[in-house]
């Protein structure tokens, strides 16, 4: 019953996905409509599990008084119709949030998304490796645009995107202990696969997130060391597939076969799937120690260091002058013009850069970056009205061949759109729903209907004269008097384990410590 649910969100997110991120109105409006219908039906109907946490609850009640927000903006808004337009396309996201938000404390339904989003990655690699396999000389130059490959968005960077949303996700259900063999080897095979195709796009912007969403995995995850271990195979995988990838960009599709590229998208994703498998079976007999992970996690620390320090180093010797350097490449960066990081540079194409992902550039995008910020600083309090930046960039434009309908940034979006009120909605949504996400798995699951009964003198002491009650489901938080104890702790902290030997060791003392109760005939009691 909970698949609906979550079958619907995820189809309502690739059909606005495939449809160029759903941004123009007939793309959006027929599935706003239906998920607007759904909602009304599983909340008059009061069709779903719980209520969803007061955390929760505040994220939804925040991005309710951010959709508030951006329907009031039309009031000094230049373009009524525009702003309008994007109040509608919020209320979706805002739809789409609170059905997810009753939905995902249940249990089943996480469960079922998890499954959910590593059958749609796996079904986004086999159709990108088949568009690749079947195509000829004359069809394969309408998978890339400029040399990047742009399946299934028919835009690199929004492909880019795709394989990237899906990346983490997968990669967290192949380091999962809980998770089955199959499925983990399939997840990290399914991972490895989508970083390869990532490659193929030549998005920076995909590779400078990628680094950024490292750097904060590690910073909120208190299962950062398995995760890093389960990373190193995909990351290793991507070094010995980088060169046949790249040479889409720096040959040109016409000269190379879709064949190559769906050959080594594919063998990275079996090697690395075989590996998962292996790992998930070794690490079912081999148990790692506290003192180990320490260990571990120092080493992993050590390494990383090591590694910063080598490429400063690297990076002096080539330049001469680091900070020199990068004041000229900042120079350079904000005035739209690309520079090449040293060593990078290629030979065989008249001295341009080996890889698109050696040159540090915008693309054209600081120009937009810069009236966005001024549209800010011009009406900091309620921006220049949702929607509305396309009409301010055309005053304030240095560049008379773009035609850009949003800064390509959401927080400038929001900041420059809706002001300095509209960002604190809105990333206060985000915020909360972070620390909603880890007030909820850092720990044991509270909201679980995974309990076992505690070692309470009230349930398991047999009393004299009567024969043993049965156990009766209760939803008392954990407690010093509470009959029951929350038992889905999430992988890796070892707490679960922790709290089974307590409430086995305190039954034990309770066992010893009751006198033994009459004979029991077996005629009443559980």
């Amino acid at each position: 019953m909970w698949a609906l649910p979550m079958g619907l969100l995820m189809g309502l997110w690739g059909w606005l996905e495939f449809s160029s991120g759903g941004f123009q109105r007939h793309q959006w409006l027929l599935p706003g409509l239906s998920l607007a219908v759904f909602a009304a039906a599983i909340f008059i109907l009061t069709a779903y599990p719980r209520r969803p946490r007061a955390l929760s609850l505040l994220m939804v009640g925040l991005f309710t008084a951010y959709t508030f927000w951006v329907a009031l903006s039309a009031s000094w808004a230049a373009s009524l119709n525009s702003a309008w337009d994007e109040t509608a396309r919020t209320l979706l996201y805002l739809l789409a949030l609170s059905v997810a938000s009753v939905y995902l404390p249940d249990r089943t339904a996480r469960r079922i998304l998890r499954h959910l989003l590593l059958a749609g990655a796996l079904a986004l690699v086999l159709a990108s490796v088949t568009v690749l396999r079947l195509a000829n000389t004359d069809t394969i130059a309408l998978l890339f645009t400029e040399n990047r490959f742009s399946f299934p968005a028919t835009y690199p960077n929004n492909a880019a995107a795709m394989f990237m949303v899906f990346f983490w996700p997968v990669l967290w259900m192949a380091a999962d202990p809980n998770s089955r063999v199959l499925v983990r080897g399939l997840a990290l095979g399914t991972a490895s696969a989508l970083l390869c195709l990532t490659v193929a796009t030549q998005s920076r912007g995909a590779a400078y997130a990628f680094a950024i969403t490292v750097i904060l995995t590690f910073l909120l995850s208190p299962v950062r060391l398995r995760t890093l271990f389960f990373l190193l195979v995909p990351s290793a995988l991507l070094i010995w597939a980088f060169p046949g990838l790249n040479a889409y960009w720096s040959e040109g599709p016409t000269a190379l076969s879709g064949t190559s590229g769906a050959r080594i998208v594919l063998e990275a994703g079996l090697i690395a799937g075989g590996t998962g498998a292996l790992l998930a079976l070794l690490e079912r007999w081999v148990s790692v120690t506290q003192p180990m992970r320490r260990v571990f996690g120092a080493a992993a620390l050590v390494v990383t260091f090591l590694a910063a320090g080598w490429g400063l180093y690297a990076l002096d010797s080539h330049v001469g002058d680091t900070s020199a350097w990068l004041s000229d490449t900042w120079q350079r960066f904000t005035a739209d013009q690309a520079t090449t990081i040293p060593g990078l540079e290629g030979s065989s194409n008249g001295g341009s850069p080996s890889s698109r992902f050696a040159t540090v550039s915008t693309s054209g995008r600081w120009d937009i970056w810069r009236v966005a910020w001024d549209d800010f600083r011009a009406a900091p309090i309620q921006g220049v009205g949702a929607g509305n930046f396309v009409f301010t960039y055309d005053r304030g434009r240095h560049r008379e061949s773009a035609k850009p309908r949003q800064p390509h940034s959401i927080e400038l979006r929001v900041l420059s759109e809706t002001g300095l009120v509209g960002g604190l909605l809105f990333f206060g949504a985000l915020l909360v729903g972070l620390g909603d996400s880890l007030a909820a798995h850092g720990g044991c699951d509270r909201p679980s209907a995974l309990q076992a009964p505690a070692a309470s003198a009230g349930r398991l002491r047999a009393r004299p004269g009567r024969p043993p009650q049965p156990q009766r489901r209760s939803n008392a938080p954990l407690g010093r008097g509470s009959q029951t104890v929350r038992m889905e702790c999430r992988p890796g902290h070892g707490r679960h384990l922790l709290a089974r030997a307590r409430q086995r060791g305190v039954a034990m003392a309770h066992a010893r410590s009751d006198p033994p109760g009459p004979p029991h005939d077996g005629s009443g009691g559980g």
